[in-house]
C-alpha cells in the first residue's frame, strides 16, 4: 500500500489531487490510502506523531507556512532516508 498525504488550503484541489492519486494507484493496480491536510501546520503536528506517508503532495502558496518551508522543516526531524525531494 502506498500512503499519500496531500495538504492544500483550497478544497477543491484537495478534491482534485485525491481524485488523481486514486485513478493513478487504480490503474497501476496499487492500493492507496490518502489523508488530506488543509494547513501546513496540520500536516507538520501529524508527522511529528507519526510519519506515515510515502508521498506528500503540498500546495506551495498557503497561509503561514508554505509548502516549502513545510518540506523543509520535515526534512530537518526526519530520518536522512526517510525524506527526499523531487525539483
Amino acid at each position: 500500500m502506498i500512503h499519500f498525504a496531500i495538504c492544500d488550503d483550497e478544497p477543491a484541489q484537495v478534491q482534485f489531487l485525491s481524485q488523481l492519486v486514486t485513478n493513478w494507484c487504480a490503474g497501476r493496480g496499487e492500493v492507496c490510502q490518502i489523508t488530506c491536510y488543509s494547513s501546513a501546520e496540520a500536516l507538520l503536528f501529524a508527522w511529528e506523531e507519526a510519519p506515515l506517508a510515502d508521498i506528500l503532495l503540498l500546495d506551495i502558496l498557503m497561509g503561514q507556512m508554505n509548502g516549502m518551508e513545510l518540506a523543509l522543516s520535515l526534512i530537518h526531524i526526519s530520518e536522512p532516508t526517510r525524506l527526499g525531494m523531487i525539483s
